[in-house]
């Protein structure tokens, strides 16, 4: 089965064994300058964290027990602290996963590291953050599992 543009990917069904081809497939781009508070059915989307002055912005995720399959990518699309937030305080919801980090390295990537998150439930790109910083984070319905790259790693919390 073929699918001509534009559509969503939940506007396409997949039919035996994952033989579906996808040309011209969009994502919905949402720019957030404050916060936003995600819902499953925004699941694909990329997420755009922008703000103004010395504001930043806080995306919070959808309750984990309902986002089993759920993806989202947030990338700063401003010079800030934006942060990532879980919407359980304890419990389910939790983070981990690996970000990458250039240790803020300019040029090449010689200072390249990474940091692991593990059980956390809040993130921010707090150490000299730059455009681009981004994460992807993807629901089990019991944690979330996040992959990212960042100029100078990413502050966390439980």
């Amino acid at each position: 089965t073929t699918f001509s543009a534009p559509i969503t990917a939940s506007s396409a069904t997949n039919n035996t064994f994952g033989l579906t081809t996808f040309s011209g497939l969009q994502n919905d781009v949402i720019t957030v300058n404050g916060t936003l508070q995600l819902q499953t059915s925004s699941s694909g989307c990329i997420i755009i964290a922008s703000a103004s002055a010395a504001d930043v912005s806080t995306v919070v995720l959808p309750t984990c027990t309902d986002a089993s399959g759920c993806t989202f990518k947030i990338i700063a699309g401003s010079v800030h602290s934006h942060v990532v937030s879980g919407s359980e305080a304890t419990g389910a919801g939790k983070i981990n996963g690996v970000v990458m980090d250039l240790n803020n390295t300019a040029g090449n990537a010689d200072g390249a590291g990474g940091q692991q998150l593990s059980d956390e439930h809040v993130l921010s790109f707090a150490n000299n953050p730059k455009l681009g910083d981004q994460v992807t984070v993807v629901g089990n319905g019991a944690h979330w599992f996040i992959s990212g790259f960042a100029n100078d790693g990413v502050d966390s919390a439980t």
